[in-house]
Formats: C-alpha cells, sequence, structure tokens
C-alpha cells in the first residue's frame, strides 16, 4: 500500500522533517549510507535529505509526523503505538510524471 505525497515532471531530492510528538524509538536510513538509530524526546526533530530514498522503522508510527514543506504537506505514517517500516522515494508512473511515494515495508 502506498500513498502519493507529491507528483512532479522532473526528480528532485527528497526533503522532509520529522517531527517527534511523543518519545519514540526509530530509525532511519538515507539512499544506501548506514542506518541510524536512537531514542528520541517529545519536541525532537530530524532534517532528513537524500537523494533517491529514505527507510524509516518506527516503534511508534503515530508518535512522529513527516513535513514536506517543499509541497506543502504534513503526514503521520501511522497510528498510536503501531510498529511500521516505511519507503519514501520517487516512483515513474505510466503518465511519465514522478510521484514521491510512502509505502509499507511490513
Amino acid at each position: 500500500e502506498s500513498e502519493v505525497i507529491a507528483k512532479k515532471n522532473v526528480l528532485e531530492g527528497i526533503n522532509f522533517v520529522i517531527n517527534v510528538q511523543n518519545e519514540t524509538f526509530l530509525r532511519y536510513q538515507i539512499d544506501d549510507l548506514n542506518y541510524l538509530e536512537g531514542y528520541y524526546k517529545t519536541g525532537a526533530t530530524l532534517n532528513i535529505e537524500s537523494q533517491k530514498n529514505v527507510t524509516l522503522w518506527l516503534s511508534n508510527a503515530g508518535a512522529v509526523s513527516l513535513n514536506f514543506k517543499s509541497f506543502d504537506k504534513t503526514i503521520t505514517p501511522g497510528d498510536q503505538g503501531k510498529i511500521e517500516v516505511k519507503n519514501i522515494k520517487w516512483v515513474q508512473n505510466s503518465h511519465g510524471e514522478y510521484e514521491l511515494q510512502i509505502v509499507n515495508l511490513n
């Protein structure tokens, strides 16, 4: 199951901010780099910048929001208390446009 965050005619970097609303453990991997993980307190923010894709492992998907400022869109990647694994990447659709999608991996 995937959700389209935005559509573009040309590829661009993937940039968003993770806002932590409740204390949570999360791990993230940008492109092919090593993953980073930690326990984040309420109010913490993480600036994510990627060329290709971002994978998020969330111990409490409802504890964070993802703010895609350049698209004026904020999403919650799941429900409170739910463990989720998400991948965010550009996918070319049948019309030749690129869709920035967030996809469930679990």
